[in-house]
């Protein structure tokens, strides 16, 4: 093997420093729209209003289903069919009067 001199020796470090710059400068470049794109307001379904209508509107869903006679409470009968609810019936019937209300079913749902 040929040693080499110390001028060839210069060369291939500068060379190897003008590629290093080179291939930072680029990495820097086409990582910069990403970097910006963090920092931007979140898509609008994960704004807090957006959460709160569309909870809401599951939580009116999922109290319909259940009210099979439509006279807008549940019996512990219809409150079976949502496991959640059976389960807290007492707790969430907070007037006592052996169903739960519209009112008393989505105060028990809010986050």
């Amino acid at each position: 093997m040929q040693a080499k001199s110390p001028s060839s020796h210069r060369r291939v470090i500068a060379n190897f420093e003008t590629c290093s710059v080179a291939l930072i400068t680029a990495f820097v470049i086409g990582t910069a729209p990403f970097a910006r794109a963090q920092g931007t307001t979140p898509a609008a379904p994960s704004t807090p209003s957006t959460q709160s209508s569309s909870s809401d509107a599951e939580s009116s869903a999922a109290f319909a289903r259940a009210d099979k006679n439509k006279d807008g409470k549940l019996s512990p009968e219809e409150a079976q069919t949502l496991p959640a609810v059976a389960q807290r019936f007492e707790q969430i019937d907070t007037d006592g009067d052996k169903f739960i209300s519209r009112a008393e079913f989505d105060k028990a749902v809010k986050p």
